[in-house]
């Protein structure tokens, strides 16, 4: 844009009438691979067209910074040497520009994700990236999920990190007579699905350490292709942290 009546700028372009095939100016080319560009001045004769590039891209880009501040800023721009009142004006010019945007929370220009190096909307996260990524409150615009871990036994026995995997689920193909439960965070919640084989009848033992509804342990419903929900809440304590379950038992369609 041109400068605004009444606007100060005493920063000007140089050379802006200066032609190639004049003389004036160094092709462009020939001054992206010149010698002197590249390693500065050398000793000969002075060169007119590179020494009007040289300048004529310095004053081109100052002139125009300057135009931006003065346009935006009452004092303007002057040539007096004034660092301090540069750095004044181009605050103040960049604090106009951004005041004249309302707050919103709208996406009026259509800004995807992608364009500000956002992730997929459908995308994961490990705990202790979140943890580490969201350390103060924030409002969630869409649904949050952990992604399903699918546990498997070998010789009767699993390992759960809690922590990598906080909703997990397992299939009894046998009795599964030892749960390693690992990673456990006090104030988390964990989620698991037990479910029955085609024939059914299987067990599997939690951790003598863990807390049941009257210390009562677990026992999984044992009719074939049955299915229990089994909750861990976790508190802290003096050496590792006490994880309480309690599970919702057989959970079927409404007949």
């Amino acid at each position: 844009m041109p400068l605004n009546e009444g606007a100060v700028n005493d920063i000007l372009s140089f050379a802006h009438e200066g032609l190639e095939s004049s003389g004036d100016l160094l092709p462009l080319a020939e001054y992206a691979t010149d010698n002197m560009r590249l390693r500065g001045h050398q000793p000969g004769i002075a060169r007119r067209d590179l020494a009007n590039r040289v300048a004529r891209q310095a004053a081109l880009v100052a002139a125009g910074v300057a135009q931006f501040i003065a346009n935006r800023y009452p004092a303007g721009v002057l040539d007096n040497g004034d660092l301090d009142a540069i750095e004044a004006g181009l605050l103040a010019a960049v604090n106009s520009v951004l005041s004249g945007h309302a707050e919103r929370n709208d996406n009026p220009h259509g800004v995807t994700a992608a364009q500000v190096g956002a992730a997929d909307e459908d995308h994961f996260h490990i705990t202790e990236e979140i943890v580490d990524l969201l350390p103060t409150s924030h409002q969630w615009l869409a649904g949050q999920r952990y992604p399903v871990s699918t546990l498997v036994a070998v010789d009767a026995a699993v390992t759960w990190d809690m922590a990598a995997n906080p909703v997990a689920q397992i299939t009894l193909t046998d009795a599964v007579t030892t749960v390693t439960l690992t990673n456990a965070q006090p104030g988390a919640t964990y989620e698991l699905t037990v479910r029955q084989d085609a024939t059914g009848g299987r067990s599997i033992a939690f951790p003598a350490s863990v807390l049941w509804p009257g210390g009562t342990a677990l026992e999984v419903t044992q009719d074939a292709n049955a299915e229990d929900l089994v909750m861990f809440s976790v508190r802290a304590s003096i050496g590792s942290p006490v994880i309480r379950g309690f599970a919702a038992l057989n959970m079927q369609v409404v007949a």
